[in-house]
């Protein structure tokens, strides 16, 4: 009976000690699987407007996290294929066709909008028009911010600048130059369209 409640004792040691681990593993684990969205989606964007010789919008959102909570912060993204004006709309004018659906990043990850680091994406110094856009759970009224890839894979974001989206983990603490020891910075080159990865 000793040798049952020592091991018991042990196993409980074990345990605590393995909870801050594990949750330190999934949260690193959701950031890598949010910086994959983010990548992929932005690659996508770019190939799918050089294929369709049409310009392709990126969009963020400005939502709350899906299960419910009220706190809204920049966690998803859309895609969609700029189509040119139908016969007999004004000149000028575009339509919308969504290439993707509203991707939202694994909770708690956001694109941090701190003007201090490195999300100028959200802060486009030529912002686009956005057409409202129904968000699942949130309606046409979500806060977005969008940039274009045009035709020739570059993007409508200033050419002499680099953008930059970080991903952050909303519930980490701040330690260094207003991000947390955790990001996902990916780097969009304003010419190029060419989007590059760093992760400390």
């Amino acid at each position: 009976m000793i040798e049952l409640l020592t091991v018991i004792a042990i196993l409980a040691v074990v345990v605590i000690f393995a909870i801050p681990a594990f949750t330190q593993i999934s949260r690193s684990s959701n950031l890598s699987t949010a910086g994959q969205i983010l990548v992929d989606t932005l690659t996508l964007a770019r190939q799918a407007a050089i294929t369709h010789n049409r310009r392709v919008e990126v969009r963020f959102y400005k939502v709350p996290e899906p299960s419910g909570s009220t706190e809204v912060a920049w966690r998803a993204m859309q895609l969609f294929l700029v189509k040119p004006a139908e016969p007999g709309q004004p000149v000028g004018t575009h339509s919308l066709q969504p290439l993707t659906r509203t991707l939202y990043f694994p909770n708690p990850i956001v694109l941090d909008d701190n003007p201090a680091t490195t999300s100028t994406v959200l802060n486009p110094s030529n912002p686009s028009d956005s057409t409202p856009w129904d968000v699942p759970g949130v309606g046409s009224g979500a806060t977005s911010k969008s940039f274009y890839f045009t035709p020739t894979g570059e993007t409508d974001l200033d050419a002499t600048k680099d953008w930059f989206a970080t991903l952050i983990v909303s519930t980490d603490r701040i330690v260094n130059n207003g991000l947390p020891a955790n990001f996902l910075t990916a780097r969009v080159d304003g010419a190029s369209g060419k989007v590059t990865v760093f992760r400390p």
